[in-house]
């Protein structure tokens, strides 16, 4: 049986980490033997990550620890496997790395990133590309940039669970849902459509606008019909499911367009038409499911569009069905995961 090291920057709870490498977990403990390491902790993740100034002393005495440990990870039980992983970087903001020492022990290294982890200047990823066997990244900007410092990356998108989402189909179409999911480091993106959507409700009071965030922030009083929802692991899916469409606002920027469209993933497992900004991956994945934005206006005709329009709902529905799933079903995803660890 092979045996894998896997470097996570979060535990379950770091959402980058949870879909990006946990979520594979059990399946692949199943064909091969897997060393599991996290580098920030849920404490972080959960309490410290979205309040750093505050806990800034505890922050900094925690990665100085984690390093230590990583370090040690490294150097005593990393070179006795045959294939070591590592999810968005090897010690996190450090330029330091210890692949080289890992490749004269004849281990297989393979990097995996999400996000365009590039533009922060103290990030070393393109050192740890380079010195990879294989780079996996989330979409075609990513790819873009890594195929100039490593020839064999390939694309592998950021999926969910797809089975986890089997029990909670149903038809929502009269609903009249608005429904959108992120956390508060992204919530800002909605200030892009507090106006289209407001200009909807006025003409279409029956309609509602439901988001699904950490924190509400302040877009109940900006957004008419407007509820938040507490995301919870327990509860998100059941949620998800009631919307009738969901969107994904984004603002175009450099770190936008390096996003891999997970939030249109999720939606599209639960069979949910989809709106989003032509920004990133977005197009690609929105593909014949919904409508792509390219101005402000578009927002409230496309919305207006599939949620009065029951022909134009199904069809996205059908589509969904057809194609979809067919690209970025758990499945599939799993063994390209697995061809990955199996070529290098």
């Amino acid at each position: 049986m092979k045996k894998i090291c896997y470097f996570t920057l979060y535990d379950k709870n770091g959402a980058s980490s949870k879909y990006r490498s946990y979520i594979f977990e059990d399946d692949l403990n199943e064909i091969y033997d897997v060393k599991w390491f996290y580098f920030w902790n849920n404490t972080y993740v959960t309490k410290y990550m979205h309040q750093k100034k505050k806990y800034l002393v505890q922050i900094t005495a925690m990665y100085l620890f984690n390093i230590i440990r990583r370090i040690f990870q490294l150097l005593f039980i990393a070179p006795k496997c045959n294939v070591v992983i590592f999810q968005k970087a090897c010690l996190p903001k450090m330029k330091l790395n210890l692949i080289k020492k890992l490749k004269k022990r004849k281990c297989k290294i393979i990097f995996d990133v999400d996000d365009a982890v590039y533009l922060d200047k103290k990030d070393s990823s393109d050192n740890i590309a380079i010195l990879s066997d294989a780079v996996i990244v989330g979409n075609n900007t990513l790819y873009r940039h890594y195929v100039e410092v490593n020839e064999n990356t390939i694309i592998i998108p950021t999926v969910d669970d797809t089975r986890k989402y089997e029990p909670y189909y149903s038809d929502t179409y009269n609903n009249k849902i608005i429904g959108w999911l992120g956390s508060s480091s992204t919530i800002d993106n909605l200030d892009l459509i507090i106006t289209p959507i407001n200009k909807v409700i006025e003409r279409h009071p029956n309609i509602k606008f439901v988001y699904i965030s950490d924190d509400p922030k302040d877009y109940l009083s900006k957004i008419k019909n407007s509820y938040f929802v507490k995301w919870s692991a327990d509860t998100y899916l059941d949620e998800i499911s009631k919307f009738t469409i969901g969107i994904m606002p984004l603002k175009s920027n450099d770190y936008n367009k390096g996003k891999c469209g997970f939030k249109l993933i999720q939606y599209l497992n639960m069979k949910k038409p989809v709106i989003a900004s032509n920004v990133g991956v977005n197009e690609k994945i929105v593909d014949n499911y919904g409508y792509v934005i390219n101005q402000e206006s578009e927002w409230k005709t496309y919305i207006e569009e599939v949620l009065e329009n029951q022909e134009k709902y199904n069809y996205f529905v059908t589509s969904i069905e057809k194609k979809f799933f067919k690209e970025y079903h758990y499945s599939v995803i799993f063994n390209k995961i697995v061809n990955c660890i199996e070529s290098v």
